[in-house]
């Protein structure tokens, strides 16, 4: 059983009722991706706060508002939501560093595996944009498109973009093999949707999508023009009435739905080209280092972790927000980067920029998540793996930090050493002294006792 990556991920960091009690009362859980949690709110109330919600708008946000309305007892009874623009997008440049695709095939597990060439610099994150949507045009992409890559220029100005949750599940953890320097590098990367939160596919979508699929066979059997993927997002461009952005127009045309199709690649917008054809920037010259955001910089940069970057990281310590959104930034990489000595090096320095970091209140949680990645990963060995051990003991805040949830699935996978880490973590990060620590992993690995929040606190000294 790998009880690991359900132990940092599954913690849900607000304040609303648990997913189960949504579940049900038959009702959607409120929730925003990663990028747009900071443009979001999400409330319990009563019948009055709807209504407030509702009739007296606040200010216009980009990622949704909603008020979960609760009964006597506690548990949501409705949920009410205000106008959002959580769902569309301005067409914005790639942010990764990702470079030329070469080849797209699937590997035994069904995830998608790509071969690229070299990482290119990368153009600096992605930002949730505003879209105004009297004047635009709703349209939608399937995942040649994403190979492709998003450019601007190929959508005409007002087009305001929304993806299919089939894009996102594929984007999540796919294979990637890169060629460097004569070797060639294979990792697995975790690469969200950020922009927007993606269109579900609901009854509505899954209905059309077994039309379309009985339109096309016998050729779904026979060649891989079309996948799943692509039928999701054409059955979700006919749900939306929206029309479909594809690299492959010929391909979907036999299926005769009435589906618009947009050929993707030719310019239809000389506005963005103009804007999107700068270079990649040189290393960045920094005289006065003002911390956080020049640290990414510096990395994105591709520069070492050097003089340079300690002086910056230092210079981070005025800031605990902006350092912590950097360091995470950082560790987020690890999948990616086939340069180790950034996440490293973070790491090593764990223990000083605890005072710090702990300080971030808003970024805290994507921190701990960050460094739980690595925590996570069945590759994490040896220096690295015991280096983020500490950071996320060092980094979390007891007992905020854990929970009797973690510590029931931790029990629950016996002596699985992925769930004994997860452990000597939480031991940890509650202040257990090592010679302690050494014998309570002993007697929870034979079963003599059972993890749980009150026997953490009963060795804290």
């Amino acid at each position: 059983m790998d009880i690991v990556p359900r132990v940092p991920f599954a913690k849900i960091d607000d304040a609303l009722p648990s997913p189960q009690s949504y579940l049900r009362a038959g009702l959607p859980r409120p929730s925003s991706g990663r990028r747009l949690s900071s443009f979001s709110r999400h409330e319990t109330g009563d019948a009055d706060a709807a209504h407030r919600l509702i009739d007296v708008p606040g200010e216009a946000l980009i990622g949704p508002r909603s008020v979960t309305v609760l009964d006597a007892s506690g548990a949501p009874c409705a949920v009410t939501w205000a106008t959002s623009g959580q769902y569309l997008t301005y067409p914005q440049l790639d942010s990764g560093a990702e470079g030329d695709l070469f080849s797209v095939s699937r590997s035994a597990s069904g995830l998608l595996s790509l071969s690229m060439g070299p990482a290119e610099s990368a153009r600096g994150a992605v930002i949730p944009s505003a879209v105004d949507t009297s004047s635009a045009k709703v349209v939608t992409i399937d995942m040649s498109v994403i190979h492709a890559r998003i450019d601007p220029a190929k959508f005409a100005p007002n087009d305001a973009l929304f993806v299919s949750a089939a894009i996102a599940i594929e984007l999540a953890v796919f294979f990637r093999r890169r060629t460097r320097d004569g070797r060639i590098i294979r990792s697995i990367v975790f690469d969200p949707w950020l922009l927007t939160e993606p269109v579900p596919v609901d009854s509505t979508v899954l209905r059309i999508y077994g039309h379309i699929a009985d339109l096309a066979e016998p050729d779904l059997d026979e060649t891989e023009i079309l996948d799943r993927t692509d039928l999701l997002c054409a059955a979700t461009a006919i749900a939306y009435d929206a029309p479909l952005y594809t690299t492959k127009p010929e391909a979907y045309k036999p299926l005769r739905t009435g589906l618009r199709l947009i050929p993707y690649g030719p310019v239809r917008n000389k506005a963005a080209l103009t804007e999107a054809t700068s270079t990649a920037p040189p290393l960045p010259t920094i005289a006065v280092p003002v911390g956080g955001a020049d640290l990414v910089k510096y990395y994105r940069a591709g520069g070492d972790f050097d003089a340079r970057a300690e002086q910056l990281l230092q210079a981070g310590l005025a800031d605990p927000s902006k350092l912590a959104d950097a360091i995470t930034t950082i560790l987020e990489d690890v999948t990616t980067n086939a340069d180790p000595t950034w996440v490293a090096a973070i790491l090593a320095r764990a223990e000083a920029l605890a005072p710090v970091v702990t300080r971030a209140a808003e970024e805290h949680h994507d921190l701990l998540l960050a460094v739980a990645q690595i925590n996570s990963m069945r590759s994490a060995v040896g220096d690295e793996l015991a280096a983020a051990l500490v950071a996320y003991a060092r980094w979390g805040v007891w007992p905020q930090d854990a929970d009797d949830e973690g510590l029931e699935l931790i029990a629950d996978a016996g002596n699985d050493v992925f769930a004994l880490r997860w452990y000597e973590v939480y031991l940890r990060m509650a202040g257990v002294p090592d010679p302690i620590v050494a014998e309570e992993l002993r007697t929870v690995q034979s079963g003599e006792v059972e993890p749980s929040l009150a026997r953490l606190e009963s060795l804290r000294p």
